[in-house]
């Protein structure tokens, strides 16, 4: 059976110290142990004989036990897991912006989860502790979003897609405290978050992607990964930090890659043309990055976006977009369920917003009707 005692602890200075003991042991969430102690930072004088100082001893104990009160139910009902309630005065986001650092395997995703944090900073005046976590704050944040403007201009109200992206990375944050055990239950569980609009997947036509090839580009290293992108359809957060341990050669399969997946931590077989191989350049040791000292970086951004103005592609082409190319190819060539498998989708509906028809084609089928 649960039971939650409020003890008391005799400090050096004639103060005495309350705090509560708990039975079974609690886990602490920061540190992984057990405890039974919650120490409360509430003190009194037991010693006093001023009437006004005994009766300031017994609205602190008062205070103290209505906490006990409150842990006793919170722990009788499954309110906090795993003791959560360590947490409760500490700040929320702060653990937020260390999330968003956590999770920079792009320049793009990084960029979103600051986004994310700093509009939650906004919407919450920079004070936010866990405690303060509830369904109607993480609402009432969802209905700012949809209302404010950007933090660049007061002029400019937040896209649709910076909308669902934002409170989609806010959702992650709480979920993570979640699973931690430093919130009580997922808050965000039964809220929808905003609408997103499905743009246009920007790609590479069959002439450019040509151009590319012909056109000699500042660092080699990144024009082989820009190519190696186009024919494999890897991400780059998979591509940047590729080790030769992830490939293998067999007669039967020919090339290959194992790896794991950064953007979901799951693992995958991508087999690769004898092409992707010869972009991937002199073999090394198995812990040798691919592209050898390839990152993301601002610099080596201006290099691809240099190489793209030298090939004469005014499109708007980021490293992600390699991969759309390579989407649109496989879905063109062979079906999209060719392309759910081959992009390593879980859901068919994730591998449609790429199905986009080649230019030339579309025109094929315009001229072909004839009336």
């Amino acid at each position: 059976m649960i039971n939650v005692k409020l003890r008391e602890s005799q400090l050096k200075d004639g103060r005495v110290s309350l705090y509560l003991d708990y039975y079974p042991p609690v886990v602490n969430p920061k540190t992984g142990k057990s405890t039974r102690r919650e120490y409360l930072k509430l003190y009194y004088n037991k010693k006093t004989k001023d009437p006004l100082e005994r009766q300031k001893n017994e609205i602190i104990k008062a205070a103290a036990d209505k906490i006990r009160v409150e842990r006793t139910n919170n722990l009788l009902t499954g309110a906090f897991e795993e003791g959560s309630f360590f947490a409760q005065e500490e700040s929320f986001l702060e653990f937020f912006k260390k999330e968003s650092k956590l999770r920079a395997t792009s320049d793009g995703n990084y960029n979103t989860w600051k986004s994310s944090y700093s509009y939650f900073c906004r919407f919450t005046n920079n004070r936010c502790k866990f405690k303060d976590i509830t369904e109607k704050l993480c609402s009432d944040f969802k209905m700012y979003l949809e209302r404010t403007t950007t933090l660049k201009s007061e002029m400019n109200k937040l896209s649709a897609n910076s909308k669902h992206m934002y409170y989609n990375k806010f959702k992650a944050a709480i979920k993570e405290a979640y699973l931690q055990g430093l919130i009580s239950k997922i808050f965000t569980s039964r809220i929808q978050s905003p609408k997103a609009e499905n743009p246009f997947r920007e790609f590479l036509e069959e002439d450019e992607i040509k151009r590319l090839i012909k056109t000699p580009c500042e660092v080699d290293t990144i024009k082989r990964a820009a190519l190696f992108c186009i024919v494999t359809g890897l991400r780059v957060s998979d591509v940047f930090p590729l080790k030769w341990n992830s490939y293998s050669y067999d007669s039967i399969n020919k090339h290959s890659l194992r790896l794991k997946s950064a953007k979901n931590g799951e693992y995958i077989y991508h087999p690769i043309s004898e092409q992707a191989f010869e972009l991937m350049g002199k073999k090394g040791g198995s812990n040798d990055q691919v592209f050898r000292g390839l990152k993301y970086s601002a610099n080596n951004n201006k290099l691809l976006e240099r190489w793209l103005h030298l090939a004469g592609i005014k499109k708007k082409i980021t490293w992600h977009n390699f991969r759309h190319t390579y989407a649109v190819i496989v879905i063109e060539k062979h079906g999209i369920y060719a392309g759910k498998e081959m992009l390593h989708h879980k859901n068919l509906k994730t591998t449609e917003i790429y199905s986009h028809m080649k230019v030339g084609q579309r025109v094929k089928i315009a001229n072909s009707i004839i009336i």
